[in-house]
């Protein structure tokens, strides 16, 4: 197991990067076959930059994070990523899954847009808290999500948009509003 550990330190980024599409964070193969980061908080003032690019089989645990909203992205999946994902007590903006597993605990997706999309995927959920209009859901291409105890707080221009999205998918969701 590899583990990188931030002990809360607020990781800023002021100068531009190559490019909004490039992440700060990108995982690939490697000898460990589990890589946890937890501990870090994010501060993307400078910009809105992607944070996380999961692009390998191997296992990402992401512990204790908060991703600054002006990320332009929380999470994504990567052309070869389909390595499971576990999350505790995550808080971000935008998470794009693909032909993952999820297992989520306390996880907060914010901001206005869709909160989490899951394209293909399995994803479990334990308890999730967000903020912001749009569809909290995103579900397409056979996936399937299981949401246990949740709680939106919507807000912003949420009237035309749907909370959830299924499309050719499977879910069972518990929530309140």
């Amino acid at each position: 197991m590899q583990r990188i550990i931030g002990f809360k330190p607020v990781f800023g980024i002021q100068a531009p990067l190559n490019s909004q599409n490039s992440p700060v964070f990108r995982f690939v193969e490697g000898a460990a076959p589990v890589v946890v980061v937890e501990g870090i908080d994010t501060d993307f003032s400078g910009g809105p930059y992607f944070f996380m690019e999961h692009d390998a089989t191997r296992t990402l645990v992401m512990k204790r994070l908060q991703i600054n909203f002006q990320a332009a992205e929380a999470y994504r999946t990567g052309p070869k990523g389909t390595g499971d994902l576990y999350m505790e007590d995550v808080v971000g903006r935008f998470f794009h899954l693909r032909k993952q597993n999820l297992w989520a605990r306390q996880f907060n997706p914010e901001g206005d847009g869709v909160h989490l999309e899951n394209d293909g995927g399995t994803a479990w959920i334990l308890g999730m808290k967000t903020e912001g209009g749009g569809p909290l859901l995103d579900l397409k291409n056979h996936s399937r999500t299981e949401l246990l105890g949740s709680f939106s707080y919507t807000v912003g221009d949420s009237k035309r948009a749907p909370m959830f999205v299924i499309d050719n998918s499977a879910a069972s969701i518990s929530f309140s509003e």
